[in-house]
């Protein structure tokens, strides 16, 4: 399975750089963003059933064989694609000698992500891969960090800048020291705001998408997108949900709607018609949403997710 799915994302690539497709849509699983340059990302828990990185295996290809000189990398998976941003700092040093070690920047690949990310210490909630956390100019990457709704009114992104490392040095696996809530427990759904001084939610991310995301991958100015298309940001899916084992309750870490990831695609889409339109699109997650104690899931709006995305994506 892991094979055609990287396989697909191949076949999707030459489909649009050789013109016959203006843009294509990935079907594929595993997903494959936390997966790194040797499988599973240095200081990370677990792959995140990741087994190959299909949206870098796609953009290297891209640039290797296909001699697109920008490709960029664009990851909106509720959890940091940690994988992806090892492959891309491995590229560049790669690529760097001692004769031109002053470049401070790679020109053919660019990767972004918006994704939440709290490493427990104030919630008691370790969100994987708890990291991302900083952005890393010299190589081209931009992390957008959005708050969990769990956290605290008036939390903010910067608040846990240094989460990254805390977590790295920490070692600690997902989940070791938060054992699962009882099945029956059910999810908080908080609202969009709770009020003015709150950041979370989905009105925070389509705000930061909006305002930090674009601007930086238009700065960019990409022959090709290829997206890391994850669903799990949508309201009530397992994949965001946050488990208080003090409390015994699940909370929502985000909460976005199908026109959410609409509008996320249409931006992208805008940005990439200054380069005929070149998007491919490659699933990552999605789960569904909890219906009982048997842990059945609801997938009827993780379809609508995946449909208003494929929708802007042929628009």
């Amino acid at each position: 399975a892991a094979l055609r799915a990287a396989g697909g994302v191949l076949h999707a690539v030459d489909r649009v750089l050789d013109q016959r497709n203006r843009s294509a849509f990935v079907c594929a699983r595993p997903p494959g963003h936390h997966a790194g340059v040797s499988g599973a990302t240095e200081g990370a828990p677990s792959s995140g059933f990741s087994i190959l990185n299909n949206a870098m295996i796609g953009a290297l290809h891209a640039i290797e064989q296909k001699n697109v000189h920008r490709v960029a990398v664009v990851d909106f998976d509720v959890h940091h694609g940690n994988g992806t941003e090892e492959i891309a700092r491995h590229w560049l040093q790669q690529k760097r000698t001692k004769d031109d070690f002053h470049r401070h920047t790679s020109p053919d690949l660019f990767f972004t992500s918006i994704h939440l990310a709290d490493d427990g210490t104030s919630s008691g909630i370790n969100f994987y891969p708890g990291t991302g956390v900083q952005d890393d100019m010299m190589n081209n990457i931009v992390n957008v960090v959005v708050p969990p709704m769990w956290i605290s009114k008036g939390a903010s992104a910067t608040a846990n800048e240094d989460m990254g490392e805390r977590v790295r040095k920490k070692a600690k696996r997902f989940g070791e020291d938060n054992q699962p809530a009882p099945a029956a427990a059910a999810v908080k759904n908080q609202t969009d705001a709770p009020d003015a001084n709150f950041k979370g939610g989905r009105l925070e991310w389509m705000k930061s998408f909006r305002e930090r995301l674009i601007p930086s991958l238009r700065a960019f100015g990409p022959e090709l997108i290829i997206v890391s298309a994850g669903f799990d940001a949508a309201s009530g899916d397992i994949g965001n949900i946050g488990v208080d084992a003090k409390r015994g309750v699940r909370l929502q870490g985000v909460n976005l709607r199908p026109e959410d990831f609409e509008s996320m695609t249409k931006q992208i889409v805008d940005v990439a018609n200054a380069c005929d339109g070149r998007v491919v699109s490659v699933l990552e997650g999605g789960y569904g949403v909890l219906k009982d104690a048997e842990l059945n899931l609801g997938r009827e709006n993780f379809a609508r997710c995946v449909q208003a995305h494929v929708k802007a994506l042929c628009m």
